[in-house]
């Protein structure tokens, strides 16, 4: 739960009930307040020690009670949108729940793209194959990683949150970059110059891809439904999804279970 657009649905709900500098519960309603405590639940439950499994149950049945006792709470629709993590079968059964008056609602078609994604790369099941070119035009397919635990980090030269979150991407490569674990950066710039000068200036030390396509038109980003950045993959030595649209500190507890 980290992307900008995610936080940025929080802050406009949060601030138009309160007066700049004096945000807290009180000044939300009691769908905020009920929703606020629901996502506090579900940061918890995404940095706990669970197994994989028990994390997807955790998160799917908070969700779940959500909606059945806030049916038609259109912050709903952001927490079905931001559980990327879950199974298909459990995103589906979240879907089927939905009033049918939040069908039209504008943040249903992040739920529809959430869904199309775990369709595509379902955490706890195989990465799919694909290519990509990195800075110097040569053609590399993910296959090549095979044996190394790996974060595939969607980033963009103009994207302020991303390029905040290299300096703790560092930190973990330096960590654990002795333990068979590589950090890929997929950046959705169109701007070759400026997506290597960013690429030069924040010393980001590991290999680099782009098809320098605008955002709105990035066919690999268009495939992973991937439409806000900061995001991620996070995939083990067989190829294993263990995570997706993760924060460095989920990123770190996942890779110390697998070292």
């Amino acid at each position: 739960m980290r992307n900008i657009q995610f936080i940025g649905f929080l802050l406009i709900l949060f601030f138009s009930n309160a007066s700049y500098g004096q945000v807290d519960s009180k000044n939300f309603t009691k769908d905020q307040q009920e929703y606020a405590k629901v996502f506090e639940k579900i940061e918890k439950i995404n940095v706990s020690n669970m197994a994989l499994i028990d994390k997807q149950l955790a998160h799917f049945t908070t969700v779940y009670d959500f909606i059945i006792q806030n049916p038609k709470n259109e912050l709903l629709l952001n927490l079905v949108a931001e559980s990327v993590n879950l199974q298909l079968k459990q995103m589906d059964s979240l879907i089927a729940l939905i009033d049918t008056s939040l069908i039209s609602n504008m943040y249903m078609t992040s739920v529809l793209y959430a869904r199309k994604r775990i369709s595509i790369t379902e955490t706890g099941k195989p990465f799919p194959s694909f290519s990509l070119k990195d800075t110097l035009g040569v053609n590399t397919d993910i296959e090549n990683y095979k044996g190394k635990i790996l974060l595939i980090d969607f980033w963009s030269s103009w994207c302020i949150p991303c390029r905040a979150e290299i300096p703790s991407l560092k930190k973990i490569l330096a960590k654990y970059g002795k333990k068979d674990f590589e950090i890929i950066g997929v950046s959705v710039d169109e701007d070759k110059q400026e997506w290597l000068k960013a690429i030069e200036k924040d010393k980001q030390n590991w290999k680099h891809f782009c098809s320098l396509q605008p955002f709105q038109e990035n066919q690999t980003a268009q495939y992973f439904s991937i439409y806000s950045i900061p995001d991620n993959y996070l995939i083990n030595k067989n190829g294993i999804i263990l995570g997706q649209n993760l924060s460095p500190l989920q990123i770190t507890l996942l890779l110390e279970k697998q070292n």
